[in-house]
């Protein structure tokens, strides 16, 4: 008997923890929706949710009620709070600003911490909010938009704002996406930095010029951050890719969308320059003999949607390219019979400089010029690793003169940045090795 009444004892201590844990989580809930509370919901009575308790009764004060924590509980539960207290615009702080900001952060709309300062990213995230919301995109939160905003029918964003620094399996996504529709050549390595702030810039230039879509100029941004509705348009299901044939001549948005995506796909080296001429209609003729697409100029329709899609076929890439520091050599591998790079076609004498950091690169993009100045000197045939690190000749005075002192000394460690080869041997690399081929820097 004894064994029964204990049992029943836990079970009812039980049931009443678990009453406790969903009062807990309610609480937690009206907390977030009025923008005082920035943790999880867990039904667990921490530190957080004391200190958005605190918050609740010092935002109670404020409209002259003067209540215990658990009385501004209870009236928080039973819906005596107005989430409305005063309007806030561009250029305001204030708690209200705090709550505003935090409540956009949870909801997926602005990517930032909140700070109490009504700055250009949180006018930008109210705005988005108040479109989605069929409320006029002012940028003030006034009394509608809050009573809106600090609601349960508050719209969340069907894609979380994104910004420089973000990681993770959405980056991913958006940099396929980009990668996909012509606006991103980086690697797809789930980490948002200054390749994935111009893929996104790209995007947002090409959505203001192009005509593509119909947008509010008070919505449109060009800072290449990855806000919500940034995002609905790049995966809108309604993205036309293919808007119209481009042949030799042409120039313009669309061009410099085809180039990019050739450079994705390794058939374009050349820094895309939104202009078709001889480099581009080659990569256009390769890639169309890899779809097998004949007798149409240039890039038609067909042969754009092609490209645009999921199973383009890259370009076949012919060499991996190694550069070992101990020796200060260049080498360039070519596939053997099992399709692995260990045939080895060419060794060249190289200087690298102290920005030449062991690891794998790729070659991204390759000046449009031949010839870069660079301090009072010229390099010839530069090819970028990334957005720091270059392949080159050795430094020119001129087009045609060079100091051969820095000719004999290829072997030897420099102190400048890059890796600097003959200018034979630099116009190889730069002829033969397309766009996005491996390049291996070793000790």
């Amino acid at each position: 008997m004894k064994r029964v009444l204990l049992l029943v004892a836990l079970a009812l201590l039980f049931l009443s923890c678990a009453r406790a844990d969903e009062q807990v989580s309610a609480v937690q809930t009206r907390l977030k929706t009025l923008g005082l509370y920035e943790g999880e919901v867990d039904g667990i009575y921490g530190d957080g949710t004391k200190y958005a308790v605190e918050r609740l009764v010092a935002y109670l004060r404020a409209f002259g009620q003067e209540l215990t924590p658990q009385d501004a509980i209870q009236s928080l539960l039973k819906g005596e709070v107005s989430p409305y207290a005063a309007n806030a615009r561009k250029g305001d702080a204030s708690e209200t600003v705090i709550r505003i900001q935090r409540r956009l952060a949870d909801l997926g709309y602005l990517p930032f911490k909140a700070d109490g300062s009504f700055g250009e990213n949180t006018l930008r995230a109210l705005r988005i909010f108040q479109y989605y919301s069929q409320i006029e995109p002012t940028g003030e939160a006034d009394r509608e938009t809050q009573l809106t905003l600090f609601s349960d029918r508050a719209y969340e964003a069907a894609y979380k704002a994104l910004k420089n620094g973000d990681r993770g399996d959405e980056v991913e996504r958006l940099q396929q996406r980009l990668a996909l529709l012509g606006f991103f050549t980086g690697d797809i390595d789930r980490q948002y930095g200054q390749a994935t702030v111009q893929g996104v810039k790209a995007f947002q230039t090409y959505v203001l010029s192009s005509g593509a879509y119909s947008l509010d100029n008070r919505l449109a941004a060009l800072d290449g951050m990855a806000d919500s509705l940034t995002q609905q348009l790049l995966f809108s299901e309604d993205f036309n890719v293919a808007r119209t044939s481009l042949v030799r001549g042409d120039s313009g948005q669309e061009v410099y969308r085809l180039q990019r995506r050739l450079a994705a796909l390794g058939y374009l080296a050349d820094e895309a320059d939104g202009g078709y001429g001889d480099r581009t209609e080659a990569a256009v003729a390769e890639f169309k003999k890899a779809v097998s697409i004949k007798g149409v100029e240039g890039a038609d329709v067909e042969t754009q949607k092609a490209m645009y899609s999921a199973s383009a076929p890259e370009a076949v890439k012919p060499y991996r390219v190694e550069i070992d520091i101990s020796q200060q050599k260049l080498f360039v591998y070519a596939k053997d019979d099992s399709g692995e790079y260990t045939k080895l076609v060419s060794t060249m004498a190289c200087s690298t400089g102290p920005d030449a950091v062991p690891g794998e690169y790729r070659l991204l993009t390759r000046p449009a010029r031949k010839l870069q100045k660079r301090g009072n000197d010229y390099l010839r045939y530069v090819y970028q690793l990334d957005l720091n690190l270059t392949i080159s000749s050795i430094p020119y005075y001129d087009e045609d003169s060079f100091d051969k002192k820095r000719l004999d000394s290829l072997g030897s460690p420099m102190d400048e940045g890059g890796v600097m080869l003959s200018l034979q041997n630099a116009r190889l690399i730069w002829e033969k090795c397309p766009a996005r081929t491996t390049v291996a820097i070793v000790e």
